[in-house]
């Protein structure tokens, strides 16, 4: 019947894929539980994060690897296209699950005994001999949509603090021995001084010309997913302050008089929207396969940048760590609200920054920044206490530890 209706009201063609995805997850579900009767095997390590080998999952991958500790490992990372990598003696490369068949990667999951996820976690029942940490892909304030149901399949789920650890057990409905407050590995980027990164993003965009190079990293409000997108926002960009490619280019015109880069980091669901292709002078749109091309995590290349601009997203949170400024765009504060909320009450005070309504906000905000105005410094440092325990580059480490990986 649900296959009918799908034919009705999409088409033959869409219905037949559906009907493909839906027989791939049972045969996945099939082989996972077959395979779970089979011994866990105790060094097989599972990754998972998403855009693929990236995020929380791929730097503590990142230091157990650098530190020698995956030698004791079998390494399988769930990609989305394993043929874009080479499978070695350690480390082998498999599908992805939801609608692929990956019969190959469910009887891995079923025996492994640590399985460790930022974002998709596949696993559909974790044994009691499993190990299934949780590393999640931040702790924004907007409440969650489209989040993985991951409530009874993990041991642990890593946070960073007090409020973030408050957050996550309101929204997984968990008690407090669930949480382990050890901090984000991918923070730990934060704190390097990476010569070699910084020289390829000089060499590719010439930071070094520009009196400030500042960051924007926007909560994704419009996206080639129809589930995903905000239902309020209605403009051509899928951003605040700015609706049209006619209000891009004004501000762009502002940044070229003033010499400054702004890097528009978009989520990787919406830099796919028409309005991006266009090319602009100041307006730098940087994208997952241009840290890729340059072998680049995205929290190797947030140090690089003088200043934030953001919103209700959880890059604000990693980035009190740069003390640096941060300028927090809410025009559209009620609207989101109503569309699709917060995690917590009386959002705007975690939020140490300049609050900005309109384009001329964003402007002197930004004419403060390269005058070297940083009006919130202390009550950003203050703000570092409620949402860190340790404010440092050891988070991997401590993971490590505490899971005796």
């Amino acid at each position: 019947m649900e296959i009918i209706n799908k034919i009705k009201k999409d088409g033959l063609m869409p219905a037949i894929k559906f009907a493909a995805q839906v027989l791939s997850e049972k045969i996945n579900k099939s082989v996972f539980n077959i395979a779970q009767h089979f011994p866990i095997k105790d060094n097989y390590i599972v990754f998972e994060s998403s855009p693929d080998l990236s995020d929380n999952a791929y730097a503590l991958y990142d230091y157990m690897d650098k530190n020698g500790i995956l030698k004791k490992y079998k390494t399988i990372w769930l990609v989305n296209n394993p043929k874009n990598y080479k499978n070695t003696k350690s480390v082998l490369y498999l599908q992805k699950g939801w609608g692929n068949l990956a019969i190959r990667t469910y009887a891995m999951i079923a025996v492994s005994k640590y399985y460790i996820c930022d974002h998709n976690c596949l696993i559909a029942k974790k044994r009691d001999e499993q190990t299934v940490i949780y590393l999640s892909h931040g702790i924004g304030f907007k409440a969650n949509k489209g989040t993985p149901n991951v409530k009874n399949n993990f041991s642990y789920i890593v946070t960073h603090g007090n409020l973030s650890t408050e957050m996550m057990m309101m929204y997984y409905k968990v008690n407090h021995d669930k949480m382990a407050e050890l901090g984000y590995p991918r923070n730990d980027y934060l704190f390097e001084k990476n010569d070699a990164i910084k020289n390829k993003f000089e060499t590719e965009y010439h930071f070094s010309n520009y009196s400030k190079v500042i960051l924007w990293m926007p909560t994704f409000r419009q996206c080639i997913s129809k589930q995903l997108s905000e239902d309020y926002i209605k403009n051509n960009t899928g951003l605040p302050l700015f609706n049209t490619l006619e209000d891009l280019n004004q501000f762009d015109q502002f940044l070229k008089k003033e010499n400054i880069l702004l890097i528009l980091k978009l989520h990787h669901l919406q830099a796919n929207l028409p309005v991006f292709a266009q090319k602009f002078s100041n307006l730098l749109i940087l994208k997952d396969s241009d840290l890729n091309k340059l072998g680049t995590q995205l929290y190797q290349f947030i140090p690089l940048t003088d200043a934030l601009i953001t919103d209700y997203s959880s890059i604000f949170v990693s980035y009190l760590l740069l003390d640096k400024p941060i300028m927090y765009t809410l025009d559209d504060y009620d609207e989101y609200e109503k569309s699709r909320g917060f995690k917590m009450e009386n959002t705007k005070q975690y939020l140490r920054g300049d609050h900005i309504y309109k384009v001329t906000d964003l402007e002197k905000a930004l004419l403060d920044i390269k005058a070297g105005k940083d009006k919130y410094k202390k009550e950003r440092n203050e703000t570092i206490k409620t949402f860190y325990n340790y404010p440092d580059n050891n988070s991997a480490k401590r993971i490590v530890e505490f899971f005796g990986l």
